[in-house]
């Protein structure tokens, strides 16, 4: 098989006539180092909480091999290709949205005290009516 380049595109050109027996490795799949991690900050999660938005992948290497035989079997040919691929981070989302401080109860308005066991104020409706 011969392939050719021409100015309209390519050109394949197929060749029979020997016999020869072709035999490829299923391949191997090697991961040649750790998951990068990205970590992205977000004011609208709160602080401390992480979401992970992609898994990513470590950086691999396969390696394929193949052996082409003649027809009485003696050796004619053997290639083996590698191919590596790039690693793809680790995505986390992490919160940096500072909590409120929780409200206090017994507090009034304004920031006093409020004394549940004081007095009605005077007019008030719920206070007698003075007497002279």
């Amino acid at each position: 098989m011969k392939g050719f380049a021409e100015w309209d595109g390519i050109s394949i050109s197929i060749y029979g006539g020997e016999s020869r027996r072709v035999v490829s490795s299923e391949g191997t799949m090697e991961v040649t180092g750790k998951v990068p991690v990205e970590r992205v900050e977000d004011d609208s999660l709160p602080k401390g909480q992480r979401v992970v938005e992609s898994e990513g992948a470590p950086p691999r290497r396969t390696s394929v091999t193949r052996t082409v035989y003649a027809a009485d079997g003696t050796l004619l040919q053997e290639e083996t290709w590698t191919t590596s691929y790039k690693s793809e981070p680790r995505v986390v989302i992490v919160g940096t949205k500072e909590a409120k401080p929780p409200e206090r109860e017994g507090k009034a308005p304004g920031g006093g005290k409020r004394d549940e066991a004081a007095p009605p104020a005077k007019g008030d409706a719920t206070s007698p009516p003075d007497r002279p």
